[in-house]
């Protein structure tokens, strides 16, 4: 059975979406991500997470962290603007020698925009001047996890801390942070099961191979403000390693669209769903979950 292509929401959809949302955070949260009260807070969750390898923890603090902040980009060009407009104020801050400041800003435009990796590269410059070392890493770490090319950040903060002086311990300590990281990832991998060639049993059946998502449980992507104003389109595919009782353990992205912004919406808004696992003889489950979302301007 091919994997479940699920369209991106219509206007309505996302209008229900909007009402709704209140409940489906609630519903979809994990107590630890209704934790983190403040932006943060649940900031400081998010780098901890990314600095530990696990994306799957990170999810539904962002969810928090943008609920905290105000509607996400998709819902108006507004907020994406104004988070822009905080980031080129943070810069003039740390210009100015402003650093405390800076980094408040920062915090503020995350709440809008949680996985722009510029953000989070900026926010670790503001951390590390005023010493806050260990934060640095970790933020900067966090940039890697959330951009569009892992691999060449990951090249570049290699290069910076061979050049650079001053601030270079930091990018040394985060290369050495997503190597051990995807070091990590390869020993988890390689004890998972192997993904089912295809669906054996019928979805939600005594003998279903595959887990599916209920997309009942949470709220489908919303349309980065920015990727649509673009009329960027495109495909991300994603497989979930889904535990006996639902919740995603782990996540793998199998195809990109090409657009950062599209893959980061798509892992985040279905990484905090719930899922009906896999069964064998009738019992649930550990299993994959796979997913395409089909991300097309109506």
């Amino acid at each position: 059975m091919p994997m479940p292509s699920l369209p991106a929401s219509s206007r309505l959809t996302r209008l229900l979406g909007a009402v709704l949302s209140g409940f489906f955070l609630t519903a979809a949260l994990p107590p630890a991500a209704l934790a983190c009260d403040t932006a943060e807070h649940c900031v400081r969750g998010i780098m901890a997470a990314a600095r530990a390898g696990d994306e799957v923890a990170q999810l539904p603090l962002i969810v928090r962290l943008r609920h905290i902040g105000g509607p996400p980009p998709g819902r108006a060009g507004s907020y994406t603007a104004a988070a822009e407009e905080q980031e080129k104020l943070a810069v003039a801050h740390m210009q100015a020698g402003r650093h405390r400041e800076a980094e408040q800003l920062l915090v503020k435009a995350l709440a809008s925009l949680p996985t722009h990796a510029n953000f989070w590269s900026h926010l670790a410059v503001a951390l590390q001047v005023q010493g806050k070392h260990d934060d640095a890493v970790s933020a900067l770490v966090t940039a890697h996890a959330w951009s569009h090319d892992p691999a060449e950040v990951a090249r570049g903060f290699e290069r910076v801390a061979e050049e650079t002086a001053f601030g270079g311990s930091i990018y040394r300590a985060a290369a050495d942070a997503i190597a051990a990281n995807a070091a990590a990832r390869s020993r988890r991998e390689a004890s998972l099961p192997p993904v089912p060639a295809r669906e054996l049993g019928e979805p939600g059946g005594p003998d279903s191979t595959l887990a599916y998502i209920d997309l009942d449980s949470c709220r489908r992507p919303d349309y980065p403000w920015l990727a649509r104003d673009n009329e960027a389109q495109g495909k991300v595919g994603l497989l979930f390693y889904v535990g006996a009782d639902g919740k995603p353990l782990y996540v793998k992205h199998t195809l990109s669209s090409g657009i950062a912004a599209l893959d980061n919406e798509t892992v985040v808004a279905l990484g905090v769903c719930r899922f009906r696992p896999a069964r064998k003889d009738g019992a649930a489950t550990a299993g994959w979950s796979k997913l395409e979302y089909v991300w097309q301007i109506e």
